[in-house]
């Protein structure tokens, strides 16, 4: 992993999760922590200049009280940390940034919103969209979530890897693995059979057969890896609805991490995360990382 995690904070969110996990990866891979909080003023515009100078006054100390808080926590941990602060769309600033500073993963805490007809938290449109868009590793935690223990010992030490045989699973592993080996933790590696695809409808044993097998080919070059670098291995493979499966299977095994790949698509100009990741941000109560 590159020596720099980027750790966004949001002014108006509590970032404690997200930094502590920060932390943690950082002693686990000798990184550099930068702390960035992003000004958006863009509701301020229609408004005359002589009112949005305090308001502009009062979110640029909320901004830099965020970060400051958040460097504090990391300084007193003993980790290197860098202060940032910009103007833009959050979103845009980020994956910009880290376009420019190539970082080996952004740590981003997990906002949702709830709405009355759909109780369950919803990952927060900012960091829907960095992972959409950015090439970097995102490591997505709630806001309640309790941190990795901070010992060079600890730390991430169960991961959970969810691998469909595509490159970005294959990144997700890599990224995962390197978090995990500092600890010598276990890895599960799983994959998940598809029972919605319509393919599988009313198929013959045989179909399902095979689908097993390409389950278990997906997952032995990771399991591979994994054993090479002497961390003790869990295989399986699963049938259901992927992301229920993926969930159920890292809260049942207490996972500290659950890695996984990540697609990015654009409706209406506007970037989104499709399909299974997005639906286990939405329903994981642990870290994510997810890898395009």
């Amino acid at each position: 992993m590159d020596g720099t995690i980027l750790l966004p904070v949001d002014p108006d969110t509590d970032s404690t999760a997200a930094t502590d996990c920060a932390i943690a990866s950082a002693r686990q891979t000798d990184a550099t922590i930068r702390v960035l909080s992003v000004l958006e003023f863009h509701d301020l515009e229609s408004l005359p200049a002589a009112e949005t100078a305090s308001l502009r006054a009062a979110a640029t100390r909320r901004a830099r009280a965020a970060v400051d808080a958040a460097a504090e926590r990391i300084e007193n941990a003993g980790i290197p940390v860098v202060r940032d602060r910009c103007e833009g769309v959050p979103y845009q600033e980020i994956v910009s940034l880290a376009a420019q500073t190539d970082p080996g993963l952004i740590v981003m805490g997990t906002r949702g919103s709830t709405t009355a007809d759909e109780p369950d938290p919803r990952v927060g449109s900012t960091t829907q969209r960095v992972l959409a868009l950015s090439a970097v590793p995102v490591l997505a935690v709630p806001l309640d979530r309790q941190p990795w223990p901070d010992t060079a010992s600890a730390g991430c030490s169960r991961v959970v890897i969810a691998t469909d045989g595509s490159d970005a699973a294959e990144r997700a592993a890599d990224s995962a693995l390197e978090l995990v080996a500092a600890a010598r933790g276990v890895v599960d590696v799983i994959s998940v059979i598809d029972e919605t695809a319509p393919i599988l409808e009313d198929a013959p044993a045989s179909v399902l057969e095979l689908r097993r097998e390409g389950g278990h080919d997906a997952i032995e070059p990771i399991a591979v890896t994994a054993r090479s670098r002497d961390l003790e291995v869990r295989t399986d493979v699963l049938r259901g609805v992927p992301h229920d499966e993926l969930v159920s299977y890292a809260s049942a095994v207490d996972a500290d991490l659950l890695a996984m790949g990540a697609r990015g698509l654009a409706v209406g100009g506007d970037p989104v995360l499709g399909g299974t990741t997005a639906r286990v941000l939405e329903r994981a109560d642990r870290p994510v990382l997810a890898v395009r």
